[in-house]
């Protein structure tokens, strides 16, 4: 009796550690995906940022000039954002994201480690550091 007492908590005990072995898997799944989701969004709201302020810069014409305010990274990594004919492309180590603009004038690109910007039109559009 002693024994089949023994072999039936040794059974139950490895059904239930693979049922949690299976449920953690799926958490981990899970965190990954919502992670991946997390850095995509704020890239893709990098770039809209980006692709609305050269827009701007086009349609108010010469003279233009605004500060704009970017993450400094997306979750610990630089990025580069460059627009053109009509795309905003932002890329860092992980990924890219391709956001459209309806900007078609000239490559348009700068870094993150640029600390603070500002879109100028004197012509044509420039992202220049403050």
């Amino acid at each position: 009796m002693k024994g089949q007492s023994s072999i039936e908590f040794f059974v139950y005990f490895a059904l239930t550690l693979t049922v949690f072995s299976f449920l953690y898997v799926e958490m981990v799944d899970r965190q990954i995906s919502m992670f991946d989701y997390r850095e995509t969004s704020l890239a893709t709201n990098i770039g809209e940022k980006y692709g609305f302020e050269v827009e701007n810069a086009v349609k108010a014409g010469e003279g233009y000039e605004r500060e704009i305010d970017l993450p400094s990274q997306i979750f610990g990594s630089n990025y580069n954002v460059t627009a053109n004919e009509g795309v905003v492309l932002v890329e860092w180590d992980r990924d890219t994201t391709v956001v459209s603009t309806n900007y078609a004038g000239e490559e348009v690109k700068i870094s993150s480690e640029e600390d603070s910007l500002k879109v100028k039109n004197n012509g044509s559009v420039h992202v220049v550091s403050r």
